[in-house]
C-alpha cells in the first residue's frame, strides 16, 4: 500500500550531553573556579580540595623508596660474598614494590583533589562553596551541553514507519511557534514501550544566543514522502 499521511507529534528538548559532577576525594574545598551559568571546557579544573596531608605522605613515601632501593643495592653486593641470604634480598624487593604501590595510590588521590570537568558545557545546580567539606560520591554540580539539542518524541507504529535515520524533520517550539527549525533523525528505537510507542530522537543545532533551552516543549511536523510497503 502507499503511505502518504502527514502527522505531528509533541516532545521535549533534551541536552545533547548532561553529566553530574561527583567528588572522588574528601576534604575542604580550597578553590572554586565556576559558578552557575558559567561555561566550562572539558578537562578544566572546576575546584580543588585541600591536599596538604596527602602531599606530606607522598613525600615521605618517595624518601623511603629511595632509601629502600639503596639498601637493596647493598644487599645484592653482599649476596655474592655470602654476607646475606636470598630471602633478605627478596624481602627488600617486596618492600620496594609495596612502596611503589603506595606512591601510585597517593598520586591518584592527589589527582582526584583537582576535580575536572568531564564534558564541556554550562554549570548548573552547584551545591558547594569554597570552604565547604566534601566527601566521595557527593554531587557537586551538573554540567549541561546545549550547543546541540535532542528532541525526544514517541511515535505510534504507523508514524514510526514513515521516518528513517538521517531524515530532516520540521520542529516548532511551543514558545516560538512562528519559528520553523529543522532537525535530523538520529535514533529510532527498535522496541516499543509499554504504550506501544517508539522513541525517536531528532538532533538540531542550538547556536550561542539561541532562546531554546532543554526541557522546552515542541512539536514536529512530518510530511513523509510516498513510500511503498509490501
Amino acid at each position: 500500500q502507499t503511505l502518504n499521511e502527514d502527522f505531528s507529534a509533541s516532545g521535549t528538548f533534551q541536552p545533547y550531553k548532561s553529566m553530574a559532577l561527583v567528588s572522588e576525594s574528601q576534604g575542604k574545598v580550597t578553590q572554586l573556579n565556576y559558578k552557575n551559568g558559567d561555561q566550562v571546557s572539558e578537562g578544566a579544573v572546576v575546584l580543588s580540595v585541600d591536599n596538604e596531608a596527602l602531599q606530606i605522605q607522598l613525600d615521605i613515601a618517595r624518601v623511603n623508596l629511595k632509601k629502600a632501593e639503596s639498601d637493596l643495592a647493598r644487599l645484592k653486593n653482599l649476596l655474592g660474598e655470602g654476607g646475606v641470604t636470598q630471602q633478605q634480598t627478596d624481602d627488600a624487593q617486596n618492600g620496594i614494590d609495596n612502596l611503589k604501590g603506595q606512591i601510585r595510590s597517593l598520586e591518584k588521590q592527589m589527582r582526584n583533589t583537582l576535580v575536572k570537568a568531564p564534558i564541556g558545557g554550562t554549570v548548573t545546580g552547584k551545591t558547594v562553596e569554597k570552604g565547604a567539606f566534601i566527601a566521595p560520591a557527593m554531587k557537586l554540580m551538573d554540567i549541561v551541553n546545549i550547543s546541540r539539542l535532542k528532541m525526544q518524541v514517541f511515535l505510534t507504529e504507523e508514524e514510526v514507519f514513515q521516518v528513517k535515520e538521517g531524515q530532516t524533520i520540521e520542529i516548532s517550539p511551543d514558545l516560538y511557534r512562528n519559528d520553523r527549525l529543522r532537525g535530523t533523525v538520529s535514533f529510532i528505537d527498535v522496541q516499543a514501550d509499554n504504550s506501544k510507542r517508539f522513541l525517536v530522537e531528532i538532533e538540531l543545532a542550538n547556536p550561542a544566543g539561541s532562546p531554546l533551552k532543554a526541557g522546552m516543549n515542541k512539536r514536529i511536523a512530518q510530511p513523509p514522502p510516498h513510500r511503498q510497503a509490501h
